[in-house]
C-alpha cells in the first residue's frame, strides 16, 4: 500500500493491526502507535469515513483499557463524522460502543439508552448481526437492573436472530444470560 500510495488500504491496515494488537495481544502502546499512523494517513488523504472508523475503534479500545473519558471523546467524534456522512452502520456500532462505556462505568440507565439507539438503527438498516448483539448487551444490562421480563424479551430476540443467522458467539452469550434469569427465577426467594 505504501509503494502504490494507496492511502485507504494503508490506513485500514494500520487500524486493523492496531485493533489486533490492542485486543488479542494487549499491547496498548503498539496499538496506539498503529492507530496514530492510521489517523495521519487518513487525514493526509481526507478519508473521512476511515477517520470515523478509527475514532469508533479507539472508543472501544479506550473503554477496554479503562480510559473512559478518552473512550467517550472518541465515540463522540465518530458520531459527528458518521452523522455527517449518513453512515448508519458506523453510527449503530458507535452507539453500541458508547453503551459499553456507560456499562463499564456502571451507569446502566445511560447504557440502556445507547444500546436501544444501536438496536433501533440496526433494525432500520436491516442488520440482524448488529441487532442481535445490541439485544444481547441490552438484555444483560436490563438483567443487572433486575428488569427480568424486559431482559428476557430482548435476550430471546438476540437468541432467535443468532440462531437464524448463525451468530455463534452472540447466541452463546444470550443463552448464558437467559440461563441466569432462569436460575434466578427458580430460587426459593423469587418463588415466595
Amino acid at each position: 500500500a505504501e509503494q502504490s500510495n494507496d492511502l485507504e488500504t494503508l490506513s485500514s491496515a494500520h487500524r486493523q493491526i492496531g485493533f489486533l494488537l490492542g485486543t488479542k495481544r494487549h499491547q496498548k502502546d503498539e496499538a496506539r502507535e498503529h492507530y496514530k499512523q492510521a489517523l495521519q494517513v487518513s487525514e493526509k488523504g481526507s478519508l473521512v469515513k476511515e477517520i470515523g472508523t478509527i475514532h469508533m475503534d479507539m472508543g472501544y479500545l479506550y473503554n477496554e483499557w479503562g480510559e473512559y473519558d478518552k473512550a467517550h471523546q472518541s465515540c463522540q467524534r465518530a458520531i459527528e463524522i458518521f452523522k455527517a456522512l449518513g453512515n448508519n452502520y458506523g453510527l449503530s456500532s458507535t452507539y453500541l460502543n458508547l453503551g459499553k462505556i456507560f456499562e463499564s462505568k456502571q451507569d446502566l440507565e445511560e447504557a440502556v439508552v445507547w444500546y436501544n439507539e444501536s438496536r433501533s438503527i440496526s433494525v432500520s438498516i436491516n442488520n440482524p448481526g448488529g441487532q442481535a448483539y445490541a439485544c444481547f448487551r441490552l438484555g444483560k444490562v436490563l438483567r443487572q437492573q433486575g428488569k427480568l421480563a424486559e431482559a428476557e424479551a430482548v435476550l430471546l430476540k438476540a437468541d432467535r436472530l443468532s440462531k437464524e443467522f448463525g451468530l455463534v458467539e452472540t447466541l452463546s452469550a444470550a443463552e448464558e444470560q437467559l440461563f441466569q434469569i432462569k436460575q434466578y427465577r427458580s430460587q426459593p426467594l423469587f418463588l415466595a
